[in-house]
């Protein structure tokens, strides 16, 4: 059975300015185009880019503790993916199955809980979504996953939301960043002809 390609491990950390560098941490942009997806990221203070590529974002929320020391609260990556063989894929639904199998079986004796799988409401592409609680170095982190496939099944698009606060869904941060994700929408009328991602999707299993 082959295996699809999902985002890696997203850690936070209270970082020292002059290790990190705030340069690191930019301006958002208005949208951002993963591959055929246009991602739009939370409104308001405290989230800022970490990175972003022709296929992949990641961003954070973080707090100016100090001048030289910044607290990273929240943590999202999304990459999209070329799917290879769409007929393959029934729908959004097989392939959250999948993507949840995948990282429950990666986390393994780290696996603290996890929830049901979710249709997300209201979403502009059909979207899932789960989440698991992992122990790394006897703390816990809560991680909300997201994958969502495009209506002509020729991309899908993966992310992952990471984050220390167990009651993450009532801080300031997340109701912006639940909106980004319903705002989620899929421009591509056919499969681009942009360079493959690095970390490109393989077929889906038989």
């Amino acid at each position: 059975m082959k295996r699809f390609v999902f985002p890696l491990v997203l850690l936070l950390a209270v970082a020292d300015a002059g290790a990190q560098g705030l340069s690191t941490l930019n301006p958002l942009a208005a949208v951002y185009s993963l591959i055929g997806f246009a991602y739009e990221p939370p409104k308001g203070d405290g989230w800022r880019e970490l990175a972003s590529t022709p296929d992949a974002v990641r961003i954070v929320y973080a707090e100016q503790l100090a001048a030289d020391q910044i607290n990273t609260r929240a943590d999202f990556g999304a990459q999209a993916f070329p799917v290879s063989e769409p007929d393959k894929i029934p729908d959004a639904a097989t392939l959250a199955r999948m993507s949840m199998a995948q990282r429950t079986q990666e986390k393994g004796k780290d696996l603290v809980a996890m929830s049901k799988l979710e249709p997300v409401e209201g979403a502009g592409v059909p979207m899932f979504e789960y989440t698991l609680v992992a122990k790394v170095e006897s703390e816990d982190y809560f991680e909300n996953y997201f994958v969502a496939l495009a209506p002509d099944k020729t991309q899908y698009l993966a992310g992952k939301l990471v984050t220390k606060e167990k009651d993450f869904r009532e801080q300031p941060y997340y109701a912006p960043f639940r909106a980004s994700m319903l705002g989620l929408k899929f421009r591509a009328a056919e499969k681009p002809n942009a360079p493959e991602p690095s970390n490109a999707a393989p077929a889906p299993p038989d």
